[in-house]
């Protein structure tokens, strides 16, 4: 299961970076959205106006990987219509260091997962041991 939710992560993490370059193209083409604005009600505008910018481009991401995404999550085109799409794309438009951070965080408890079945497996032939009887060595 946790390699399961660990692709989905990589798989937001990928596709949140493409968005967020997206984003950037977009920003570099409109020099209004490019830089702050020293009125603050401007500067609420530009930052809304790249919230909604954020997420339309998360939705085109996804519209052109959706049979990666398809692919990679093992359902059919057809499990994947207009709602989680839309969804997919939310979730994409959370950015890439939420999901880098959660991406973090899973590989580091999937480590610890493989860290204690380690020992525990030690732990295991080290009884094992001691339940043995001595077996007396001839010479």
């Amino acid at each position: 299961m946790l390699d399961n939710l660990s692709s989905f992560v990589s798989l937001l993490l990928a596709l949140s970076i493409a968005s967020e370059r997206l984003v950037e193209l977009v920003k570099g083409l409109i020099p209004q959205l490019n830089g702050p604005r020293p009125d603050p009600r401007q500067e609420r505008l530009r930052q809304w106006t790249i919230h909604v910018l954020s997420v339309v481009a998360s939705g085109v991401v996804v519209e052109l990987c959706g049979g990666y995404i398809t692919s990679t999550l093992k359902i059919s085109d057809a499990q994947f219509g207009p709602l989680q799409h839309a969804l997919f794309a939310i979730l994409v438009s959370g950015g890439s260091s939420f999901w880098n951070s959660i991406a973090t965080y899973l590989f580091s408890l999937k480590n610890l997962n493989q860290q204690n079945l380690a020992t525990s497996q030690k732990a295991g032939n080290a009884d094992l041991h001691a339940m043995l009887p001595e077996v007396p060595r001839t010479q």
